[in-house]
Parts: structure tokens; C-alpha cells; sequence
């Protein structure tokens, strides 16, 4: 997945922090949550609104697997 914004940007100096902050980008994609009430409310179809949440939620999952551990790790370094 191609990163984007401050993500893009950020500095990475190991493994854990570029998950962390490719993390941090996919639960930015919760914003679609919004376009997913404003699509709904309008009436719109909300389909590709619902493919794309849908693919930042399996990613989102992915991404957390053994997260907590590595941040664990990260607190004792």
C-alpha cells in the first residue's frame, strides 16, 4: 500500500515505527465513516464509500496483529 501524507513524510529508523505510522495513516481512513453518514444522508449510494472502509478495516486488522507487542517492546528500549 502506498503511504500518503505525514506518514510519507515521517522519518523511519525502524521496522516498528514505519508499522506504526502506516497504523496511524489506516485509522485516518476512519474519516470515511463521515463520508459513509454524508453519502447516506444525501441519499448517494454508498458503495465505493463502503469498499473503501471496508479495505481500511482489513488492513487496519492486519496492521494491529502483534502491534501491542512491539510497542511493549518499544516502551523497554
Amino acid at each position: 500500500m502506498k503511504r500518503s501524507g505525514a506518514a510519507a513524510r515521517m522519518p523511519v529508523t525502524n521496522p516498528t515505527e514505519a508499522e506504526l505510522a502506516e497504523f496511524g495513516a489506516e485509522c485516518g481512513r476512519v474519516l470515511l465513516l463521515q463520508g459513509l453518514a454524508t453519502a447516506r444522508a444525501s441519499q448517494r449510494d454508498a458503495s465505493a464509500v463502503l469498499g473503501e472502509l471496508s479495505a481500511a478495516v482489513r488492513r487496519v486488522c492486519v496492521c494491529a496483529k502483534g502491534l501491542d507487542e512491539r510497542i511493549d517492546a518499544l516502551a523497554s528500549e
